[in-house]
C-alpha cells in the first residue's frame, strides 16, 4: 500500500455584509446581515453620523455610498449610520467590547452606510437648472406635508430650502451661482424627528 500526505491551504476566511442598498425604513425588521465564514471572533463597529455632519460625509468620501471610505468625520432610532465588519485576533476577542473600542482593534473587512429613515426622496432636475424634490412615507406609500428640504453647500451652510405641500411636492431655486465653499453638496431632508438626504 501506499500512503501520501497532502497538505490542505486554509480554508478562506469572508466577512462582509450580504447584499447591496444602504436604506432601510424605519417600519421594515431593520437588519443588516453579514456572512462570516473561517472566522474565530469578530466585531461590529457602529458610528452614527451626526445632522449637521453629513456635508462633511459627502465632501470627504472617496467610495461609494454604499461601501464608503472616508477620513476621520469631525444613539438613536433612526438617522445615518456607518458600520464596519472587524476581524479580531485571539487576544482581541478576550477583551471586552469597551477595550477593543478603546483600542481600536481588529482589521476593517467591510464597512457600509445605512440610512435609518422613513422618508423617500425623489428628485428631478429641470431644464431650468430648478429642482422639483418629492418626499413620501415609505411604509404607507403617502406624500409628507411640511417636510423641510435644504440644500447643503460644502461648508455646511444652507444655501436653498423649502417645505412639501400636500402632494409632498418642493421647489428649490437653480443652484448654478455657487462653487468653492458654496458649491451644493447635498440635499436633506427633515419630517418631524426623521431624516434622509441625497448628495448631489
Amino acid at each position: 500500500p501506499h500512503a501520501q500526505v497532502f497538505q490542505v491551504p486554509e480554508y478562506p476566511r469572508l466577512l462582509s455584509f450580504v447584499g447591496d442598498g444602504a436604506l432601510l425604513s424605519l417600519r421594515g425588521e431593520r437588519r443588516v446581515t453579514a456572512v462570516t465564514r473561517n472566522m474565530p471572533a469578530l466585531r461590529l463597529e457602529i458610528g452614527r453620523v451626526l445632522p449637521e455632519q453629513l456635508h462633511h460625509m459627502v465632501q470627504f468620501n472617496e467610495g461609494s455610498y454604499e461601501k464608503p471610505s472616508l477620513w476621520t468625520i469631525g444613539e438613536d432610532r433612526h438617522g445615518v449610520f456607518l458600520l464596519s465588519l472587524r476581524t479580531l485576533s485571539e487576544y482581541e476577542a478576550g477583551l471586552t467590547p469597551q477595550e477593543t473600542i478603546a483600542q481600536d482593534a481588529g482589521e476593517v473587512m467591510d464597512s457600509r452606510l445605512v440610512v435609518l429613515t422613513d422618508l423617500g426622496i425623489v428628485i428631478k432636475r429641470t431644464l431650468y437648472g430648478t429642482r422639483e424634490v418629492y418626499v413620501q412615507s415609505l411604509s404607507g406609500g403617502t406624500p409628507i406635508y411640511g417636510a423641510r428640504v435644504r440644500v447643503i453647500a460644502r461648508n455646511g451652510e444652507t444655501l436653498a430650502s423649502s417645505e412639501t405641500d400636500s402632494s409632498g411636492h418642493a421647489s428649490l431655486p437653480s443652484l448654478e451661482g455657487f462653487t468653492r465653499e458654496k458649491q451644493p453638496s447635498l440635499i436633506v431632508v427633515n419630517y418631524a424627528e426623521d431624516l434622509s438626504f441625497m448628495p448631489l
